[in-house]
């Protein structure tokens, strides 16, 4: 589905919550006419056009849990590509998707560099497979054979651990199970060289 961004909103007019609410109620009416028949959202791409304000509005429509199962697959990929003007941004919207939308394992953010002869291009990359480092790295020698430019991965982060509540360790440690005689021997054996007297 191809979404063309809402106009950049300046958040400082008297009327920005209308038009960030107008952007919002249209892009969700767009999502629902084709997503028809239980299709669902693969990926979400975020191209060097697309306004920050754009971003807000599809990270408020997914942090909604009832649009998020209803709009978003079980496993979605988020791309942004930016440049130097919109990496801020674009770093802060994969982040606030990794942190706030797609919270559990197996979630793996990473953040990419692509070095070409005349610019350097940012990716940044949410991926929700459990083969997602081995995905990355196909693509990443894939982007280097094709483009011919150098591929630098700058930081990838993992999603939160879901919580099991039928875990049980396999085996509990107390503090006597260690030795801890030669740091008792250790701490006896101290002397000090002076001493000091604070009123």
């Amino acid at each position: 589905i191809d979404v063309w961004s809402c106009p950049n909103i300046n958040e400082f007019q008297k009327n920005s919550a209308f038009q960030v609410y107008t952007c919002e109620r249209d892009l969700f009416e767009i999502l629902r006419e084709r997503l028809v028949q239980d299709k669902k959202l693969d990926a979400i791409f975020f191209d060097q056009s697309a306004t920050s304000s754009m971003g807000q509005v599809f990270v408020r429509i997914f942090k909604n849990l009832k649009s998020r199962v209803q709009f978003l697959s079980a496993s979605p990929t988020i791309m942004a590509i930016s440049d130097n003007d919109t990496k801020v941004w674009q770093t802060g919207l994969v982040k606030r998707f990794r942190k706030e939308i797609i919270i559990y394992k197996p979630a793996f953010e990473a953040e990419i560099l692509v070095e070409g002869a005349i610019t350097n291009i940012g990716v940044h990359i949410v991926l929700t497979n459990k083969r997602s480092i081995p995905l990355l790295r196909d693509l990443l020698t894939s982007i280097e054979k094709q483009a011919g430019a150098r591929v630098v991965v700058k930081e990838i982060l993992g999603g939160a651990p879901a919580f099991d509540s039928n875990f049980h360790p396999g085996q509990e440690f107390k503090p006597d199970d260690y030795d801890q005689i030669s740091s008792l021997e250790q701490m006896y054996s101290q002397h000090p060289l002076e001493y000091q007297t604070i009123f």
